[in-house]
């Protein structure tokens, strides 16, 4: 479920097989921006990249946040979440 920034996702798909989660965002140069996915089975991060530095990742009770700052120059970052 999106609720806001659905125009800054440009694509992200969930594969059930490999539980993996990826997905590419047009984003602004030097803004903080807070993504939140929710997993009502309550699984652990198994790996998780992105293709910026400085990414926070922090996990509760299902819930899943990135936050991070969009480096100069950057109008387009990828991520990879695999859960467990």
């Amino acid at each position: 479920h999106i609720t806001q920034g659905m125009y800054d996702i440009k694509d992200i798909r969930y594969n059930p097989q490999t539980k993996q989660i990826v997905g590419i965002m047009n984003v602004i140069e030097n803004t903080d921006y807070k993504l939140t996915f929710y997993d009502p089975e309550k699984r652990n991060i198994k790996t998780f990249d992105a293709d910026i530095p400085n990414v926070s990742l922090q996990q509760k009770n299902g819930i899943l946040t990135l936050q991070f700052n969009t480096p100069e120059g950057v109008n387009e970052i990828k991520w990879n979440i695999i859960i467990e």
